[in-house]
């Protein structure tokens, strides 16, 4: 029975000695340490070791300061991440901010995302008096979130702030696909031998598919022809007739036909 009792104690103090938690907090600041009996006011932990010893819950008493996060930080179930803390009394005080940023290295690509603090399908935790900061997104396509919740429930986030930069850019579009050629448009009007009636070009074919752009008008025909002519006269007969100066004769060319109604280049891919 003693053998047994002092192999639960050293167990236990063996614990004690690992996780360090002090009346149930670990304490956290930005140069803390990274191994060992850490977690304590007197040697407090940094903040991705006091998360491997709160991996199956825990309270975390993060002091002021600026955490640099260059991975996305995962929050487990029954964790407590409370900030504000002022590491030389461990007393809360608004003198300071307790800051979380994170920066654009090593963002999700399967999922084109760029996040801070990442809780999915976990339960009964508590986030407070935390600034949650991310850059710009890198790259192309790719979201930028703060806090990333899904599949959670009995969990409370109060008093942080979250500040994220910006999404980059979508992708380019691929070019849209040429449109197919039109049908041939109407004869134009027969033209008569004078005046300007009965001139009027063909009308435009519709376009090839439907919702696709019809062809334009056709020239007006051209004008009647013409010529000069001058006065002859044969002296010994008397007798005077108008002939056709050579050379003289004109025509007058038909017009150009009007544009298509086109509408610039095609949709561009997703």
């Amino acid at each position: 029975m003693k053998l047994q009792r002092l192999l639960v104690i050293l167990l236990l103090l063996s614990a004690q000695m690992v996780r360090a938690q002090q009346c149930g907090y670990l304490y956290v600041t930005p140069n803390g340490a990274s191994s060992g009996a850490a977690g304590t006011r007197s040697n407090p932990a940094s903040l991705d070791y006091a998360m491997t010893l709160a991996a199956s819950g825990g309270h975390l008493r993060i002091s002021h300061g600026t955490y640099p996060l260059s991975q996305t930080l995962d929050i487990p179930s029954g964790i407590t991440m409370e900030g504000g803390f002022v590491p030389s009394t461990w007393q809360k005080s608004n003198s300071g901010t307790t800051i979380f940023h994170r920066d654009a290295a090593n963002y999700d690509v399967a999922n084109k995302a760029l996040i801070g603090l990442r809780i999915v399908g976990q339960s009964d935790f508590r986030i407070q008096e935390l600034e949650v900061r991310v850059d710009d997104a890198p790259g192309s396509g790719i979201s930028v979130y703060g806090i990333y919740l899904s599949g959670c429930s009995d969990y409370v986030i109060s008093r942080c702030q979250v500040l994220t930069g910006n999404g980059s850019n979508g992708i380019n579009g691929d070019s849209g696909v040429a449109g197919q050629n039109g049908a041939s448009g109407q004869n134009g009007q027969g033209g008569i031998d004078e005046g300007n009636c009965c001139r009027a070009g063909g009308a435009g074919a519709s376009g090839s598919f439907p919702g696709s752009n019809g062809g334009g008008q056709g020239g007006e025909g051209g004008e009647w022809g013409g010529f000069e002519v001058e006065e002859f006269c044969a002296p010994i007969i008397n007798l005077c007739q108008w002939v056709i100066v050579p050379g003289s004769e004109f025509t007058n060319p038909g017009a150009n036909g009007l544009p298509g109604f086109g509408s610039g280049a095609g949709m561009g891919g997703q």
